[in-house]
């Protein structure tokens, strides 16, 4: 049972289109604070913030507590029990208002700048196409960004899609994922069925319905810590947890692809995008037999298993005679980074700043970044 545990209603607006933003959080104390700061520090007016506790244990609640009566709307729900991630995930955004037009899942470690919303619901009012809206990340105090050439602000979605599901797009901010709140997701699991990766998978089901839109600046921070869920993976010992990171990672666009490749990819390239995944894994799970890791290797073959698809010889021949292929197409991925951004740029106080932009030069194999202050 989840209960509703409190609302704050915030100053109405009959104009702007109103903005969901979702938090679902366990035991989050160490950063939800950022996290609720950013979301009330926000230039937009016309938001509900949405939490719902995941059984905590710790300050949580009390934590909470201390945005009573703060400026943007927030509703408190909590669960009786703690709920797998993705379940959890999927019953926060059941709490969405139906008038709500548009959902921004915000991880309870993460955090925005306070145009952020703003910026992204513009985007979305000029152009009526876009469905999902991303930008520059900040991952460990560094500026990351899609391999979107400069100055492309719409990307058709089928062509989004598969360069998310090719992972040629590089860097996407998936846990930051805004855009339309379709009256198709009313009612239903916001991430269907999809156990492993699912804010990637959310993203490119809606991003089908349209275009996508990208901002060339970093407006979302993503918080690198030993508590984030992949870092929390279960192992034996024996097994590091990058290797079930690398399997997650794996099964994650493998399962996207298999999902909504058809709608993106002719058959010739659905068929070779599928053989190329599965010999990706056949070799990894090649390695993982080779290096002893046991767990991994259970781990591969029962997410397989789940999926409906079974290895064969013809995967792993594939996945051994194709190794030079793999390495052209990882070689390919280069994700461009830079500059530094230090944290205080997306605290309350930092926000007051100019936005910044990341302009990367490419010269060969190497890049000069330059950063300048972006005009609001």
């Amino acid at each position: 049972m989840t209960a509703l545990l409190g609302v704050h209603m915030a100053k109405s607006s009959t104009v702007l289109p109103l903005v969901a933003i979702v938090t679902p959080v366990l035991n989050g104390e160490t950063f939800l604070k950022a996290a609720m700061d950013s979301v009330q520090a926000q230039t937009y007016p016309n938001i509900v913030h949405i939490i719902l506790d995941n059984a905590s244990t710790d300050g949580t609640a009390a934590l909470l507590d201390a945005y009573d009566g703060k400026n943007v709307q927030i509703q408190r729900y909590r669960n009786d029990t703690i709920l797998p991630i993705t379940d959890n995930w999927d019953r926060a955004f059941a709490f969405v208002p139906n008038d709500a037009l548009y959902v921004k899942l915000h991880c309870a470690d993460d955090v925005m700048h306070a145009t952020c919303i703003a910026k992204f619901v513009a985007l979305c009012e000029e152009n009526p196409d876009v469905h999902v809206v991303s930008c520059h990340d900040v991952y460990c105090d560094m500026i990351r960004r899609a391999n979107i050439a400069a100055g492309t602000n719409i990307i058709d979605g089928k062509l989004a899609a598969r360069m998310i599901m090719d992972r040629s797009i590089c860097w996407l901010p998936y846990q930051h994922l805004f855009g339309r709140f379709d009256s198709r997701d009313i009612g239903k699991p916001f991430f269907g069925t999809h156990k492993v990766g699912a804010d990637p998978f959310a993203m490119v089901r809606m991003v089908l319905r349209g275009s996508l839109g990208y901002i060339e600046e970093p407006l979302v921070y993503t918080r690198r810590h030993g508590q984030n869920f992949s870092d929390r993976l279960a192992t034996d010992g024996r097994t590091p947890v990058a290797a079930l990171q690398i399997n997650m990672m794996l099964m994650t666009y493998f399962e996207i692809m298999i999902e909504f490749g058809a709608y993106c990819l002719s058959k010739k390239a659905y068929a070779r995008a599928k053989a190329f995944s599965l010999a990706n894994i056949a070799r990894t799970a090649i390695r993982w037999r080779f290096k002893g890791y046991r767990l991994a290797l259970d781990d591969l073959e029962k997410t397989l298993y789940d999926t409906g698809v079974k290895l064969s010889y013809r995967n792993y021949l594939a996945g051994i005679f194709g190794f030079p292929a793999y390495i052209i197409w990882v070689r390919r991925k280069n994700t461009k980074i830079g500059p530094s951004v230090d944290p205080e740029y997306f605290s309350v106080a930092g926000t007051r700043k100019r936005p910044l932009e990341a302009e990367i030069i490419d010269r060969g194999h190497k890049a000069t970044v330059v950063a300048r202050p972006l005009l609001n």
